[in-house]
């Protein structure tokens, strides 16, 4: 009888050890795909932010037309009936602007402060004789001119216009990025940075009109090429920035 007791307490501790260690694989195994799931969740439903996108205020792709893809901008408009498109950098048909140098295209109200930035890739037809305003504000904000074979960056403010001159050496595409923190103006050409001229200067936060292909001060030279991607920032954009719109 004695035996018997003994035997059934074993099995009964038996019994109870094994239930214990199971329920404490299955709570460890619980524990583990509750935290699992979380971190999934977590992950998948964390929205992604193109960083190309922070402080985008306008951009033109020109693909057949004028529009503003995001929205914040008026569509541009042309001085002529209908604005022209030729191939772009890609080879895509009719997806770049086209000015024949005898034509612009208005941008209305584009917002300039500070701290901004511009990006846009261009592609003139000729390095002889050739002058002109490629994009340019009526006022105030970055600028892109062409004189013979050099891209001029400007930064027009309220004390002076800064420039720095990038030589091109081929009617090619070329990738131009100007940068302004009201400490610094930056100029890239091609994901290199060209030069950096310290100023000191301010943009009080304003809208102004932009042109592309001509200038209020050169009323009568027209520039003649290629605008595609045209980009207004709000911020300053950094090298990983450019180098990621190079890359695009």
């Amino acid at each position: 009888m004695k035996k018997q007791i003994l035997i059934l307490a074993a099995t009964f501790i038996t019994v109870a050890f094994v239930s214990c260690s199971k329920e404490k694989i299955e709570m460890t195994e619980m524990t583990s795909t509750t935290n699992e799931e979380i971190a999934t969740s977590s992950s998948s439903n964390r929205p992604y932010v193109d960083p190309l996108t922070i402080s985008l205020e306008g951009r033109f792709e020109f693909n057949s037309n004028l529009k503003d893809l995001t929205k914040k901008l008026a569509d541009g408009v042309s001085s002529k009936r209908a604005a022209s498109y030729g191939t772009d950098r890609k080879g895509i048909a009719k997806a770049a602007l086209y000015l024949d140098g005898t034509s612009f295209v208005k941008l209305k109200s584009v917002p300039q402060q500070t701290n901004t930035s511009l990006s846009v890739w261009i592609k003139p037809n000729y390095l002889l004789n050739a002058y002109g305003s490629i994009v340019t504000s009526d006022l105030r904000g970055p600028r892109v001119l062409q004189q013979l074979d050099h891209l001029k960056g400007t930064m027009a403010t309220d004390v002076s216009t800064p420039g720095i001159d990038a030589t091109i050496y081929n009617t090619g595409w070329q990738h131009v990025v100007l940068t302004f923190d009201g400490a610094s103006f930056k100029m890239y050409l091609n994901n290199v940075l060209v030069e950096v001229k310290p100023y000191t200067a301010s943009i009080t936060p304003k809208l102004y009109d932009y042109f592309l292909g001509w200038d209020d001060t050169w009323p009568s030279v027209f520039w003649n090429g290629y605008v595609d991607d045209l980009r207004f920032y709000s911020r300053t954009l950094s090298a990983t920035d450019v180098q990621k719109l190079y890359n695009l």
